[in-house]
């Protein structure tokens, strides 16, 4: 089957491939940010350091179709939901993604890691305290795997719950994982 593409009233763009299972989502630079409300730093004040607030835009199991997408824009989500992925998760190439887990729960599908980094950066936070990020069992890296010189930031938040032959939580394979608390 091949790519179907369609535009919700809100003026995004998704893309759904039904033959890679994916759900791309595209926002362009000319569409006005959504009043959320939900303002904080990146890293919510690690270690005293502060930095620019910025407004979040909400996302939801409904944004993503209970599934993945692939992030194409830098852009700032927060959860406002436990969100059950059908997919993967992935951050392309020169990309940025800001995820703030808001409390809640990303859950990756049974057979599959929740989030891969391919050559991209994700940056986590969780200003809610008991945000995680869960996986079951997956050959390489439960919950993440970092490729292709990704990047990934962990200001907040829990990875849970994963089995994996390599790498436990996270594998990196070519990439760079920061922690900070």
């Amino acid at each position: 089957a091949q790519a179907e593409q369609f535009v919700p009233a809100d003026g995004k763009t998704f893309t759904y491939d039904e033959t890679a299972k994916t759900l791309s989502w595209i926002i362009s630079d000319d569409q006005p940010e959504e009043p959320t409300g939900h303002k904080h730093c990146i890293c919510n004040g690690f270690d005293g350091h502060s930095c620019q607030e910025v407004s979040w835009t909400g996302l939801t199991a409904a944004d993503v179709l209970g599934g993945s997408f692939t992030a194409a824009a830098d852009q700032y989500y927060y959860l406002t939901e436990d969100v059950d992925l059908t997919g993967s998760l992935a951050v392309a190439k020169n990309t940025t993604l800001n995820l703030c887990l808001n409390g809640h729960t990303l859950n990756a599908p049974a057979t599959k890691r929740a989030i891969n980094v391919n050559g991209g950066t994700l940056n986590l936070t969780d200003c809610g305290e008991t945000g995680k990020v869960l996986s079951t069992k997956e050959k390489n890296g439960g919950v993440m795997y970092i490729q292709m010189e990704g990047t990934f930031n962990m200001y907040g938040g829990t990875l849970q719950g994963t089995e994996a032959a390599l790498g436990g939580a996270v594998f990196i394979n070519a990439g760079v994982m920061n922690l900070y608390d």
